[in-house]
């Protein structure tokens, strides 16, 4: 059955005023296929706007981590290059520093002990917080302060030795661990104590008993 027929029917059972509704719907009904071809037409044409824009102006294509990287390697290149000069510069002014100090240390000649130098021996009892050491102790020293401490346990066995003038040290030893040698006014602070012997002694020539204390450390000579 067409739409003819349902509206004939729906007007034979509703009388005058369902006609003008019926009359409304219909129209409204007839009017949709013309709305959907107007929507259709619009839709086509944005498409095909959009269709045309993307050929006419090509999009932008992201880059990707490799191209990014190698995007400017001159640059790249450039940084690290500064970065080596700066790491050789640093690297090359440590040397020479370390170079001079050493130069500057080997250079140092000490006296040797000769006729005149006085000599004493005779027993060292060492002590720290932890420490107590009891050993054989012989020192030499000159009229013009070069001075020499040998500290052993037994024949053979030096713990410590020192020599020593007014601006230069070396000490050596176990008990000295790695040892250290330098100015007198650069010493590490645990050599401190035993650096402080020398002007100890020479002034103490006629004591059997020479006592020093630096810190937690004592020294006690019996000669």
């Amino acid at each position: 059955m067409d739409k003819m027929g349902i509206y004939d029917v729906a007007v034979i059972g509703g009388g005058a005023g369902l006609v003008a509704k019926i009359l409304s719907n219909r129209a409204a009904v007839d009017a949709c296929p013309e709305k959907r071809r107007r929507a259709g037409r619009a839709g086509n044409c944005q498409r095909n706007f959009m269709r045309d824009c993307s050929c006419r102006c090509p999009q932008r294509q992201p880059l990707n981590s490799a191209a990014r990287v190698n995007a400017s390697p001159a640059r790249t290149g450039g940084y690290n290059a500064r970065i080596g000069r700066i790491v050789y510069g640093v690297f090359a002014a440590l040397l020479i520093v370390n170079l001079t100090g050493c130069a500057m240390v080997s250079r140092h000649q000490y006296a040797e002990p000769e006729r005149d130098w006085q000599s004493r021996s005779g027993q060292l009892m060492y002590r720290t917080a932890n420490t107590r050491l009891i050993g054989d102790v012989v020192v030499r020293f000159s009229k013009s302060g070069d001075f020499e401490l040998t500290f052993s346990k037994g024949p053979g066995v030096v713990l410590l030795s020192l020599r020593q003038d007014a601006n230069f040290a070396e000490i050596k030893g176990p008990l000295a661990r790695r040892g250290w040698s330098g100015p007198v006014g650069q010493a590490p602070p645990q050599f401190h104590g035993w650096l402080q012997l020398r002007d100890k002694i020479i002034h103490s020539q006629d004591r059997q008993v020479v006592r020093q204390v630096a810190g937690a450390e004592s020294f006690l000579f019996r000669f």
